[in-house]
């Protein structure tokens, strides 16, 4: 047995690094799409923040360019982000066994805190 990425290989025989690799890309799908439709989801509602605040009359684009508010509106976006995709779940299995499932937690730590740290530098800018 070997473990090879993140799952065991039991094959003993010349060539398993190739089927190893080669159900990694279907292995890994899932996560991908997820990872992808967090983003996409996360970039639209923070679209429609913006053309909301900006139908409001609450954007000046004139204005000169403040380290705060981009600070803040990446803080706001890598939150957003990490929460969509900490919350949201596609398709789950009985085991928990897909990699999306196994990563929500790092995903959304990873995202989440970022957006948290910016923020946070944002308010001290």
């Amino acid at each position: 047995m070997v473990l090879k990425g993140l799952y065991l290989v039991v094959f003993n025989h010349s060539g398993y690094e190739q089927l190893a690799g080669a159900g990694s890309r279907e292995f890994a799908k899932p996560f991908r799409k997820h990872l992808l439709q967090s983003l996409i989801g996360s970039g639209l509602a923070i679209a429609l923040a913006v053309v909301l605040t900006t139908a409001a009359g609450r954007v000046e684009w004139s204005s000169p360019f403040a380290w705060n508010k981009a600070l803040a509106s990446l803080g706001v976006f890598f939150g957003a982000w990490g929460t969509w995709f900490g919350v949201t779940e596609r398709g789950a299995s009985w085991k928990k066994s897909r990699l999306d499932e196994r990563l929500r937690d790092a995903v959304f730590i990873g995202l989440f805190v970022p957006g948290v740290v910016f923020g946070a530098a944002s308010t001290l800018w």
